[in-house]
């Protein structure tokens, strides 16, 4: 089971290592907000709870 990072104790380094999959994305903040679509259904079929970083 995916176990959500706790974020607020992490360095942007920390952030920048953690793996992309499916209950975790980074996204630069120039994205398009039409662009997030895609990994925003990705998370919800995957039925579980996820992290989608901008910046």
């Amino acid at each position: 089971m995916f176990k959500v990072p706790n974020f607020e104790s992490m360095t942007i380094e920390d952030v920048l290592a953690l793996p992309e999959s499916q209950y975790f994305e980074r996204k630069s903040a120039e994205l398009k907000a039409g662009k997030l679509n895609s990994p925003l259904i990705a998370m919800d079929n995957a039925q579980m709870a996820g992290s989608l970083l901008l910046g």
